[in-house]
């Protein structure tokens, strides 16, 4: 047996003190009593009868002293709130979804009244309650008056993130008492498939509660991309939307899309729409349906544009013909005689100027072909290749060098094609002037546009462009830590970076993301969700409290009468 609203400790606790209490009051006679004495003899014995208030030798009534207590013990259980543990031996936990999806009007609301009547008829000491919002937290822990449940969820609403059980159950599954046996019952909607609740535990039981079913239906935002423009134009992007069951509605901060000069024909295939040529101007783009279904979270999306305009690039009016035909070929440069953004030069001392370009190095100074040079942290990133090869990788493929012949290269150099890294500060690379001559096939290699490009791009320092950012989906690990709208951190438990819910986050380098909520289904259940709905909880056939309040009032009114009678002393 458990209490609802004392310890056990504190129901043993107020026993001692009632009875303690009681045997005081019952050696302390309080009720005068009128003796007719038939001779002064027994004057003085009458005497000390008839005093009230007084403690007396021993103790004359201790069947009336049973009855009192036993009336004051019915009493004092009735208001600790007596309840029997079911007992069938398992730990329990309830785990209440907050997902999008939880957004169904009046859905959320009947989850937590099942989630409130579940709670009355499961004791209390093996007990927990969870609330799964993009940061899922426990709500009641095993012992804890279950009047704190009712508050606690007071003003609690469905967060704009995916759904969070799949891994808190996991979570629990893991942390659960070794060897005990764990029921784990959902409240909501989030998809259980049994391909991931059939890899717990045996001991570990899942089962979801009885849901209504829902009214109406949702039309949602699926889909929300940005990437390079179709037209190669490098200052503009194409952005496709998906939305299912309504017309969408497309600004840049806020200015309808139908009222810039844009080309922003939406070419609607399949419930997508390709907005063309939209400027990348650093705007936000945002998107809201014409016709929002029942939730609301997935209605509306937004994202912040990259801002390109064209890179300047200066370079030796005697540089290599290819290099240069490279340049004018490459859409996003613009070559100009001063005030580049982006320098090429044989010359150490202007390059380490203007901390941003390409060097054209002498092969004959010893030197290896091809050196990066950057910040400590690009470079510490490169070093830890030693343990994690994926580095090195990265870096080789950031610049295509991953796809040159550098067999070809070798042997026309008569020496080994090196890749270098060095921590000077700067964004540039050096590389030897004569790989851009006949000297070697490098000009006529596929990946040699690509490097120059890159290069360029890479010492103009261009952000990349953000093709989507979903609540729950994995980010660059480059962007981290995330913070929110009210400077909170946000890191995730398994080392992933993930923005937790829909808002707007900023990125440690101060780029700010507009995170959306996507990929919210209906509450429906899907044909591959085996997991049964629980039965509801069988309660005690009566209220044990009720049962011992009505008890000890009966008997109260029984002693009444009694000592009415003169039967009770």
């Amino acid at each position: 047996m458990s209490f609802a609203h004392l310890s056990g400790a504190s129901v043993l606790a107020g026993l001692a003190v009632l009875a303690s209490v009681l045997f005081l009051l019952q050696r302390l006679r309080v009720r005068h009593r009128e003796i007719t004495v038939i001779t002064t003899q027994f004057w003085r014995e009458a005497t000390e009868e008839a005093q009230a208030r007084v403690f007396v030798d021993r103790f004359r009534h201790p069947l009336a002293y049973l009855f009192v207590l036993l009336i004051g013990a019915l009493l004092w259980i009735g208001v600790a709130g007596p309840r029997r543990d079911g007992g069938d031996g398992r730990d329990h936990a309830l785990l209440l979804d907050a997902s999008a999806a939880m957004a169904w009007p009046g859905r959320f609301d009947a989850a937590q009244e099942s989630l409130l009547a579940t709670v009355a008829a499961l004791p209390r000491n093996r007990t927990t309650v969870v609330l799964c919002g993009a940061r899922p937290r426990t709500l009641l822990l095993p012992g804890e008056n279950a009047l704190l449940l009712e508050e606690r969820l007071r003003g609690s609403a469905p967060d704009a993130c995916p759904e969070t059980i799949t891994r808190t159950i996991r979570d629990l599954a893991a942390t659960a008492n070794e060897g005990s046996p764990l029921a784990i019952r959902v409240f909501g909607d989030a998809p259980l498939p049994m391909s991931r609740i059939g890899l717990l535990p045996d001991a570990v039981d899942v089962v979801r509660d009885e849901a209504p079913s829902a009214e109406g239906t949702n039309t949602r935002i699926t889909t929300l991309g940005v990437t390079a423009a179709a037209s190669g134009s490098w200052t503009h992007v194409d952005i496709l939307v998906g939305a299912t069951g309504a017309r969408i509605s497309a600004t840049l901060d806020g200015i309808p899309l139908d009222g810039i000069a844009v080309e922003a024909n939406g070419a609607s295939t399949d419930g997508l729409t390709i907005f063309r040529d939209v400027p990348a101007n650093g705007a936000t783009f945002s998107v809201v349906l014409d016709d929002g279904g029942a939730v609301t979270g997935d209605d509306r999306a937004s994202v912040i544009l990259p801002r390109r305009s064209l890179l300047t690039v200066s370079l030796p009016r005697d540089a290599p013909a290819a290099l240069r035909r490279a340049l004018v070929l490459d859409p996003a440069v613009k070559i100009v005689e001063s005030d580049a953004l982006v320098v090429i030069t044989r010359d150490a001392d202007t390059i380490a100027t203007a901390r941003a370009g390409l060097l054209l190095s002498d092969q004959s100074g010893g030197g290896a072909a091809f050196v990066v040079h950057g910040t400590a942290t690009e470079i510490e990133a490169v070093r830890t290749s030693t343990t994690d090869p994926r580095a090195l990788r990265d870096a080789l493929r950031d610049l295509a060098l991953d796809q040159i012949d550098a067999t070809s290269l070798a042997t026309d150099a008569g020496r080994a094609i090196e890749l270098a890294f060095r921590n000077d500060g700067g964004r540039y690379i050096e590389v030897w002037e004569s790989l851009f001559t006949d000297a070697f096939d490098f000009t006529r290699q596929r990946a040699f546009p690509l490097f120059v490009a890159r290069a360029v791009r890479r010492a103009a320092a261009i952000e990349d462009i953000v093709p989507l950012v979903a609540a729950g989906e994995t980010l660059p690990p480059h962007w981290g830590p995330l913070t929110d709208t009210e400077g909170h951190t946000l890191n995730a438990a398994d080392g992933a970076l993930r923005a937790f819910e829909a808002g707007v986050h900023t990125t440690a380098t101060g780029k700010r993301l507009h995170v959306a909520s996507l990929y919210v289904a209906p509450p429906a259940t899907a044909a591959d969700e085996q997991v049964p709905d629980a039965p509801s909880p069988g309660g005690v056939p009566f209220d044990l409290a009720l049962l011992a309040g009505l008890a000890g009032t009966a008997l109260l009114c029984g002693e009444w009468l009694l000592y009415r009678a003169g039967r009770m002393p």
